[in-house]
């Protein structure tokens, strides 16, 4: 197969014998052919298809309800028709442990530092060929701990010095309600919340990667560092500059000038790739407006760079899915993407919060999210989740 990333995790198979639904990203170690859409349409020479796949590896995880000295028992019993490789554990989505073992039943038992209660905890099984089980997850019980520092950078862009570029109603004000909301969360998922908010005038490209590059120095393994964006996102491609590859718009950016006046994506992802702790992202970029809407970058090619350049566990909330327009409520109060995002975790929090852990999961933010956009839009407007090295169920704020 040949696919975007939403492709890949939306195409799922079922194997006899295995409880759940299996994605084909699962299978890209044998499977995945870049190039093989390009190769069919221009009538190319195919390669002969791999050998039967065979089931799939199995895991399953238990961990011990109360910790002692401060940690966790981790069990996971393995099985694979094929020669397993590893057992891999997961916190919060994190990998922590990577343990090779061998034979096509494999036993492991490790014990992990108590993340403390509300926490999930994951275990993936992988063969020889490189394929994944399912993750078996647990949800861990006991009081939930803060733990670690949010580093929030947060770019709100409505107005523009080109006046090829048209100016947006709620880009700053969704600024401001997401580091609003994000900042009820200290004390409760965090220990501290430290935020910079960069809005019109001082969105530069400058500005903007400076900001990063002081997050990700200051984000540490314990730590997540949260970017939030709306404005504008474009492809230097589709007007003519290929060089400046994909960007999001500041204030001064230019239309005729966008690698000198706008912000590469390509520059944000390497900055956002050396952060130490999680990374999640989200993304209201904006379709309108510049000189006729081809000119416009999607979510999904914005995601697809980023999980090209990043090496950082990452996860993405983005506004919608790929020429949909991440749309703005008529009377300025906000992008309804955005507006979603706030409610979930702030005056809806205790209504989202399905498994009355405390902490808003990743599940529980998107399908939040997901239900208010679609239903305020009319299905015309539909936010994905798209995530790069974490597995499983994770809390995240």
């Amino acid at each position: 197969y040949d696919t975007s990333y939403e492709g890949a995790h939306s195409v799922q198979i079922r194997f006899t014998g295995i409880p759940g639904l299996f994605s084909f990203n699962q299978f890209a170690p044998l499977l995945h052919r870049p190039g093989l859409a390009k190769a069919l349409l221009e009538n190319q020479a195919i390669a002969p298809s791999p050998p039967s796949l065979g089931n799939p590896p199995t895991a399953e995880l238990t961990v011990s309800n109360a910790p002692k000295g401060g940690r966790r028992v981790a069990k996971v019993i393995a099985y694979s028709s094929r020669e397993l490789s590893s057992i891999r554990i997961y916190v919060d989505g994190r990998l922590i442990q990577d343990n090779p073992v061998r034979g096509r039943r494999a036993e492991l038992s490790t014990d992990i530092a108590d993340p403390s209660g509300g926490r999930w905890v994951s275990a993936l099984a992988v063969d020889s060929q490189g394929i994944a089980s399912l993750p078996s997850v647990v949800r861990l019980p006991g009081t939930v701990r803060p733990q670690g520092t949010a580093h929030i950078v947060a770019i709100g862009v409505d107005k523009y010095l080109d006046p090829k570029i048209e100016p947006l109603q709620s880009a700053k004000v969704d600024a401001n309600n997401f580091v609003n909301a994000m900042a009820a969360t200290e004390k409760r998922a965090f220990e501290a919340v430290r935020s910079v908010k960069l809005l019109d005038v001082d969105v530069t490209p400058q500005s903007v990667l400076s900001a990063v590059r002081d997050a990700v120095r200051d984000t540490g393994p314990n730590d997540t560092l949260v970017f939030f964006f709306a404005g504008h996102g474009v492809d230097g491609e589709k007007l003519g500059q290929p060089a400046a590859g994909l960007v999001l718009t500041t204030h001064q950016t230019q239309i005729s000038d966008l690698s000198g006046t706008a912000v590469q994506w390509s520059a944000l992802s390497k900055e956002i790739s050396g952060s130490k702790g999680t990374v999640v992202v989200f993304l209201d970029a904006c379709q309108s407006g510049i000189a006729g809407r081809e000119a416009f970058t999607t979510n999904d090619a914005i995601v697809s760079a980023l999980f090209t350049k990043s090496g950082a566990p990452i996860v993405v909330f983005a506004g919608s899915k790929g020429r949909q327009p991440s749309q703005e409520t008529d009377n300025g109060s906000g992008g309804r993407f955005t507006n979603a995002v706030v409610a979930a975790i702030s005056s809806e929090r205790s209504r989202h919060d399905l498994d009355r852990s405390g902490l808003m999961d990743l599940h529980e933010i998107y399908s939040a999210v997901k239900a208010r956009v679609a239903a305020e839009t009319k299905g015309e407007q539909t936010p994905w989740l798209a995530r790069n090295g974490l597995i499983g169920e994770m809390s995240l704020f």
